[in-house]
């Protein structure tokens, strides 16, 4: 019985193409353009209950896409596709019930919980009765050998043990298919191996049909009796494991190192692919010679080094066989490209800063019973374009860099990954960052002075020399807003969620400073205001546009420097403590 049918399946994609660089950033705002590629080329294969299949092709082949399809993910341009009799485009939950998918490189595990609570919560998914999400997690738990640590955050687990994990829960349900997309990727040779036997475990005693893509010829060879092959969408070999064994995976490439250049001997089975100096590539058909006796060719003695491999798979698809700180700008860099994209989000951005805007301006201006009154100082053009002043910055430095990756890094797991990479994780956040305030800050500078020129007139006593002394000032802020907010994100290190005081942090910068100057405030409050970094990031470069001295910008400058330089060790501490948390606890 087929358990999966498909006949002439084609799936096509419109992909985004821009030119390089800024410049192409810019032009595809205006002016896209698409390329049709066709991912799925008329694909027709069958596979009977039970069976073990390896769908292999290299990168690009189609494979994830026809498993998408298959699965009711994507949905095909043309053809025909049932699994288990089911349309996964017109009964796409009908068919979850039936199927499970594993994708190596999709985690579906919720990382802060346990593997346990994940099988609770994914039998609760599938409609299970408490009794049978039990029954079912024992069972898939002494098969799958998660005793040891089923009750440990998915976090601060391995990779083998998380793809273990992985495999049960999405078994949980007792699916009749289960698709497995490079189920092994990442992991060492031991982990792989234990990975295999479960799988094989698992095809013999729940009878579940597996349809599994894999880059490794070791997974294919140990696991599947048939192999379709896929290359730019097409099938291009539909056969047997045993006839692939015969014709492709009895030759081996042999690799050896000599003391010294010398003449091989030439013997039936054994082909020399290159030779430079004393490095010798073979190829060794271990249908006509037993490697070993390949082997006891070469003078054993004169041997340095020798390496033994299966020839690529992607010849059997074919049928053969700098400067330190400059990571952090390529960072910069290539995040204010990819921001200059997404034109939609900084128009919304400008529709809710206008709104804004326009209801501060009306505040004001029913505050001020005539235009030389002061409130606080201020008169009510100062006011105004202070508001205004602030809201520009305000809006600029939004981020979501600094909201949400820092902590979805760390209760993710993915910090362990970064934390070993070659630059300091810290100013990779804030190089991302800089890049997101540097297009967006221009852009609602440009739109703050236009309304304030046409509606409020020129703020009083100002020039160039303003301008140039507040630059620096607001980029400062800008840095002392970021450095504090990773700080807070930062404490998912220890808790579970810093988002409260995230917000907590944002409504205080908003209130105290942005919408409201600190002279506002009670007289005893305003000193203590000033002694946070709330005063040096808002309020200080609009108090020096609206209102400069030469005393006022040294004061804002050496307090700017201060908290920079506090923030700064304060976020050397607690990246340094939780790093070290990470490396000794794993979470």
């Amino acid at each position: 019985m087929k358990v999966i049918e498909v006949e002439e399946l084609t799936k096509n994609f419109h992909v985004k193409r821009k030119d390089k660089g800024m410049k192409g950033s810019i032009k595809a705002i205006f002016h896209p353009q698409t390329e049709e590629i066709r991912a799925v080329d008329r694909v027709s294969f069958g596979v009977e209950e039970g069976e073990v299949l390896a769908f292999i092709g290299p990168n690009g082949a189609g494979k994830s896409t026809t498993i998408k399809m298959l699965t009711g993910i994507l949905y095909p341009d043309s053809g025909r596709v049932e699994v288990l009799g089911i349309d996964p485009v017109k009964k796409r939950k009908q068919l979850a019930y039936q199927i499970g998918t594993v994708f190596g490189q999709k985690e579906q595990l919720w990382t802060h919980l346990t593997p346990y609570d994940n099988f609770r919560f994914f039998g609760a998914i599938y409609d299970l009765s408490d009794e049978e999400s039990e029954r079912r997690i024992a069972e898939l738990a002494e098969i799958f050998e998660l005793a040891d640590f089923i009750n440990t955050p998915v976090r601060n687990l391995s990779l083998g043990q998380r793809i273990r994990c992985e495999i049960v829960a999405s078994l949980i349900h007792k699916p009749r298919v289960l698709f497995l997309d490079e189920p092994t990727i990442g992991l060492d040779p031991v982990v792989k191996e234990n990975i295999r036997m479960l799988i094989r475990q698992m095809n013999k005693e729940l009878h579940t049909t597996i349809f599994l893509t894999s880059h490794d010829i070791g997974d294919i060879e140990k696991l599947c009796k048939r192999i379709v092959i896929v290359n730019s969408g097409q099938i291009v070999m539909d056969d047997s494991m045993a006839h692939l064994k015969y014709h492709y995976l009895n030759k081996k490439i042999v690799e050896v190192k000599l003391q010294e250049e010398a003449v091989l001997p030439q013997a039936a089975g054994i082909t020399v692919l290159k030779q430079k100096g004393s490095h010798v590539r073979l190829e060794v058909d271990t249908s006509v010679m037993k490697i070993n006796d390949a082997l006891r060719s070469i003078d054993a003695e004169h041997v340095e080094d020798i390496n033994i491999s299966n020839i690529p798979l992607e010849n059997i698809i074919r049928g053969e066989g700098g400067v330190p700180m400059r990571k952090y700008a390529v960072i910069y860099r290539s995040v204010l490209i990819e921001n200059l994209q997404y034109a939609a989000n900084i128009a919304m951005g400008f529709i809710s800063y206008l709104m804004l805007i326009f209801v501060f301006i009306n505040l004001w201006d029913y505050m001020y019973a005539t235009p030389d009154e002061l409130i606080a100082g201020y008169t009510k053009e100062q006011m105004i374009w202070y508001v205004m002043i602030t809201e520009m910055i305000w809006f600029g430095a939004r981020s979501s860099t600094i909201r949400q990756q820092v902590s979805t890094d760390i209760r993710g797991g993915n910090i362990a990954y970064l934390l070993n990479k070659p630059y300091w994780y810290p100013l990779y956040i804030l190089a991302k960052y800089t890049a997101e305030w540097t297009i967006q800050l221009p852009m609602y500078a440009v739109l703050t002075i236009v309304i304030g020129v046409t509606m409020v007139g020129r703020i009083p006593g100002f020039h160039g020399i303003t301008l140039l002394a507040a630059v620096p000032c607001i980029a400062l802020g800008m840095t002392i807003h970021a450095v504090f907010k990773i700080c807070i994100s930062m404490l998912s290190f220890w808790i579970e969620d810093a988002n409260p005081f995230q917000w907590l942090y944002d409504k205080l910068i908003l209130v105290v400073g942005t919408i409201f100057p600190v002279e506002i405030f009670p007289k005893a409050l305003q000193p203590v205001l000033k002694l946070t970094p709330i005063y040096t990031v808002c309020y200080g470069p609009a108090k020096l546009i609206v209102d400069f001295s030469v005393e006022k910008y040294l004061e804002i400058l050496l307090a700017q420097v201060v908290y920079l330089a506090v923030g700064c060790g304060i976020l050397f501490v607690v990246y340094e403590k939780g790093g070290r948390k990470l490396y000794v606890n794993g979470g």
